[in-house]
C-alpha cells in the first residue's frame, strides 16, 4: 500500500498537508493527473458555489447555539 501511495503521488500530498501548503495541495488535486476540467467544475466549482449560498444561514444558526 505504501508503495502504491508513492507511485500515485499521495506522499507528496501528505507532506503538503502537514506543511499547510494550501496552494500546493490545490495544484496537485486539480492537476490533469487527478482531475479534468469537467470533474473540477463538478467537484470544486459547483460544490463550492452551493456551499456559499448556505453559509449565511449556517452562520446565523451557529450564533444561536
Amino acid at each position: 500500500m505504501l508503495t502504491e501511495s508513492v507511485k500515485d503521488g499521495s506522499i507528496p500530498l501528505i507532506d503538503d498537508y502537514k506543511a499547510e501548503n494550501i496552494e500546493a495541495i490545490y495544484n496537485r488535486i486539480t492537476g490533469e493527473k487527478f482531475m479534468n476540467e469537467k470533474t473540477k467544475n463538478a467537484m470544486l466549482d459547483k460544490r463550492n458555489s452551493n456551499w456559499v449560498n448556505q453559509i449565511p444561514e449556517l452562520m446565523k444558526i451557529n450564533l444561536r447555539l
